[in-house]
C-alpha cells in the first residue's frame, strides 16, 4: 500500500474534524475510501501541523524520495481524486453515509469494502483500490448501442398492454418481482421503436420473452410464437449481460429473475442457473443482500422509500427462484437468507391491472386494496415457508449417511431409524405450525381460490412430500434386519406413505381447482414441479396392488396426468415431466410382469444397497427433466435382483 509504513504523530485534517480514529498512513485509509485529498498540515491552534520530518505530504512524492517510483495508473487515481467535486446527488454541507446498519460492510483481505452511492444513483461496494463503477468498461471498443433492438418489431402500445396484463398474472399467482412504480414508469416511456431508457427496454424484453409463449393468439402459429419469444430471450440475455458488466442496477436483477423462471419453464436447466447466478452477483455487487435496512440511506436522502421498496422486493424475489431453482435441478442455494427477518412487503403492486377471469364469487374484488394486501400477504408467507423448506432440506440432505448406518446391521438400525423418525417429525410439525398461523385471509375458505393462496397452499404440500419421500421405499433397504428393525420401518413406511399420498391428492386438487377457475398457462413455472412429485408419489402408494388396473383407476393420478398433459402442448418443462412419469409408470407394469409375485420384494446385494441410498440422495437434488433423473426412479423401483 501506498505509505502504509509511513507514521505521523497526529490524524489527518478529515480524520481530525470528523473525530475519527486514523490509522496515520499516507494517505489514510479513510480519506482513500472516500476519494477526498489527504493532509496531514493545517493550522490548528496558531501552529503549523506537519508530518514527521522527512516525510512530504503528498503520497506520490513521498514513493519517489523513498526509491520507489509509483505506477502511473495510481498516480493518476490519486490526482483525479484530489480534482474530485461532491456527487452530484450530494447537497452542500451533507455528509456522505459510510455504511447500512446491517450487513453493509464486506471485509476482504484485511480491507473494509463500504457500501457507497455511485454517480449514476445506484450502490456499489468500494475499496481502497476500486475503480468507479459509474465509469465506461474499457475491456471492449464497442458502446452499448442497442443497434440491433433498433431491427425488432416491437409490439405496439396496445400489444404492450396485453403483454404487460399477462405477465402481471403470471407475477401475482407465482412470484412478486415488479412493483407498480416500475410498471407504470414502463408503460409512460414506452414507445413501439425501443425505449430511451435502457433499463427499462430491459425489462421489456424480458417481459416479451416470457408472455409469447402464455397465451398465442388464434392468429399467430405455434412456431412463429416460439421464435418471438427465443428472439426477444436472446436480445434480452444479451443486453443482462452486458449491463451487469457495465452498469450494474435493481433492473438487471428483476429482468434475470423473469428469464431464468423462462428459461425453466423451457426445459433450458443451464440456462437457467447461470442467469440466477448472474442475479445473485448483480445482487450481491450493488447491495440487495445487505438486509434491506435502508433507513440510513433514506434520511440523507440518497434513496427514496419507493427504491428502497423496490430493492426489498427485488432481493426477496431472488431468494423464492433460488431456492425453487436449487430444488428442481439439485443445486446448493446461493442465497442465504435464513438469518434475515423477513421485511413487511410495504410497496404498491400493480394488481389494479390484473384480468383474471374467474367464475368463482371470491370474497376480494380483484385489484382492490383488499387484494393487494392478499398478494403481499402471500408472498411473505411464501418466503417464510421457503426458509422451513431451506432447513429441512438441508437436514434431508445428510440423511444418506442415516441410510448407509442401516447396512451396519440390526444393532444400530433401530436408533437410527428412531432417529429419522424424530428429525421428520420436528420438521413436519414446523410446516403444519406455519400453515396454522397463517392469517385468516391466506386461508381458500374464507378469500376463495384466489391463485395466489392456491400456489402458496401447493408449496406446503410439496414440503410435505419431499419431507417424507425417503420412507417410502425403505423396506426395500432391508438387509438382514431384526424384527425390531422390521416393526419400525414399517410403521414408517406407512406413515410416509399417508401423508405423501394425502398431500399429492391435495396438489392435484389445488391444481384442478387453478385450471377450473383461471389457468395452468401462469403457473408452470411451479405447478409442472408440484404435479409430477404428486404422480411419482401416487405411483409409488399404488405399486404393491396386484392388477394393474390401479394405475389406471387411481383418480388422484389420472387428473395429474391429464393437467400435465394440457400444460405439455405449451411449455417443454410439463411435456418432459409428463414424459418422466408415463414412464415410470410403464417400468411399474413391467416390473409387474416380470415378477411371480407383486407384492414380493427382491433382496439386495450389498452393493446394489449403496446404490439405492444413493438414488434416494439424488432424488432430492435433480432435475425433473433430466435423463438421470429418469434412471435413478427406474432404478429406485426396480432394484438389482
Amino acid at each position: 500500500m501506498v505509505g502504509s509504513n509511513t507514521r505521523s504523530s497526529t490524524a489527518c485534517v478529515n480524520c481530525r474534524q470528523k473525530k475519527r480514529r486514523c490509522d496515520n498512513s499516507i494517505p489514510c485509509d479513510t480519506c482513500v475510501q472516500r476519494r477526498i485529498p489527504c493532509a496531514y498540515s493545517t493550522e490548528q491552534d496558531g501552529r503549523s501541523r506537519r508530518p514527521n520530518r522527512g516525510q512530504p505530504s503528498h503520497p506520490s512524492t513521498q514513493c519517489q524520495i523513498s526509491g520507489h517510483s509509483i505506477p502511473r495508473q495510481v498516480d493518476s487515481v490519486l490526482k483525479a481524486a484530489e480534482e474530485q467535486s461532491p456527487p452530484a446527488a450530494a447537497t452542500p454541507g451533507s455528509r456522505m453515509p459510510e455504511a447500512v446498519a446491517d450487513g453493509a460492510l464486506q471485509q476482504v483481505g484485511g480491507l473494509v469494502f463500504k457500501l457507497q452511492p455511485r454517480r449514476d444513483g445506484e450502490f456499489g461496494y468500494r475499496g481502497p483500490a476500486s475503480a468507479d463503477q459509474a465509469a465506461p468498461y474499457e475491456g471492449e471498443s464497442d458502446d452499448v448501442a442497442n443497434d440491433d433492438l433498433l431491427h425488432i418489431h416491437w409490439p405496439s402500445i396496445d400489444e404492450l398492454e396485453q403483454h404487460l396484463d399477462m405477465f402481471l398474472e403470471w407475477q401475482s399467482t407465482c412470484i412478486l418481482i415488479l412493483p407498480k412504480p416500475i410498471i407504470d414508469k414502463v408503460c409512460r416511456d414506452y414507445t413501439s421503436s425501443q425505449s430511451e431508457c435502457t433499463e427499462m427496454t430491459l425489462l421489456v424484453l424480458a417481459i416479451l420473452s416470457l408472455t409469447y409463449m402464455m397465451h398465442p393468439g388464434s392468429k399467430t402459429s405455434t412456431r412463429k410464437v416460439q421464435a418471438l419469444s427465443d428472439y426477444f430471450s436472446a436480445e434480452a440475455k444479451k443486453l443482462a449481460y452486458d449491463m451487469a458488466l457495465r452498469n450494474p442496477c435493481v433492473q438487471v436483477v428483476q429482468a434475470t429473475c423473469i428469464l431464468s423462471c423462462r428459461e425453466y419453464s423451457h426445459g433450458n436447466d443451464n440456462g437457467a442457473w447461470i442467469l440466477h447466478g448472474l442475479t445473485v452477483t448483480v445482487g450481491n455487487s450493488i447491495g440487495l443482500h445487505a438486509g434491506g435496512d435502508y433507513s440510513r440511506w433514506i434520511a440523507t436522502g440518497y434513496l427514496s422509500q419507493s427504491a428502497a421498496d423496490t430493492r426489498i422486493l427485488a432481493y426477496w424475489s431472488s431468494v423464492l427462484v433460488d431456492r425453487f431453482l436449487a430444488l428442481c435441478l439439485g443445486r446448493h442455494s446461493l442465497l442465504h437468507a435464513s438469518n434475515f427477518s423477513t421485511p413487511e412487503i410495504s410497496t404498491r403492486l400493480p394488481t389494479d391491472r390484473v384480468n383474471h377471469i374467474s367464475r368463482w364469487n371470491s370474497t376480494l374484488i380483484i385489484g382492490s386494496d383488499a387484494y393487494e394486501d392478499s398478494v403481499r400477504g402471500a408472498f411473505r408467507s411464501e418466503i417464510d415457508l421457503i426458509k422451513l423448506s431451506h432447513e429441512a432440506l438441508t437436514d434431508i440432505y445428510q440423511w444418506r449417511h442415516d441410510f448407509s448406518n442401516l447396512a451396519d446391521g440390526s444393532k444400530n438400525a433401530p436408533a437410527t431409524l428412531k432417529h429419522l423418525y424424530t428429525l421428520v417429525d420436528h420438521h413436519r410439525s414446523k410446516v403444519l405450525e406455519w400453515r396454522e398461523q397463517l392469517p385468516l385471509a391466506m386461508c381458500i375458505e374464507k378469500s376463495g381460490p384466489l391463485p395466489h393462496l392456491l400456489l402458496l397452499h401447493m408449496a406446503s404440500h410439496n414440503i410435505l412430500i419431499l419431507i417424507h419421500k425417503p420412507f417410502l421405499a425403505l423396506l426395500e433397504l432391508q438387509m438382514e434386519a431384526s424384527e425390531d428393525f422390521f416393526r419400525l420401518s414399517s410403521a414408517l413406511v406407512e406413515r410416509s406413505s399417508t401423508i405423501c399420498s394425502n398431500s399429492a391428492a391435495e396438489v392435484v386438487r389445488l391444481c384442478h381447482l387453478l385450471n377450473e377457475h383461471y389457468t395452468l398457462q401462469y403457473a408452470v413455472f411451479m405447478v409442472a414441479y408440484f404435479l409430477a412429485n404428486a404422480c411419482i408419489v401416487r405411483l409409488n402408494s399404488i405399486r404393491s396392488f396386484e392388477d394393474d388396473s390401479h394405475l389406471l383407476q387411481d383418480e388422484t393420478l389420472e387428473h395429474g396426468v391429464d393437467l400435465l398433459r394440457e400444460m405439455a402442448e405449451t411449455w417443454p418443462v410439463a411435456r418432459r415431466a409428463l414424459h418422466s412419469v408415463q414412464r415410470l409408470a410403464s417400468d411399474l407394469k413391467d416390473r409387474r410382469n416380470r415378477n411371480s409375485s407383486p407384492r414380493e420384494i427382491p433382496t439386495l446385494r450389498q452393493e446394489s444397497f449403496d446404490e439405492t441410498v444413493d438414488t434416494f440422495s439424488f432424488l432430492y437434488n435433480t432435475s425433473l427433466n433430466s435423463q438421470d433423473w429418469e434412471n435413478a426412479v427406474y432404478q429406485m423401483y426396480n432394484p438389482t435382483e
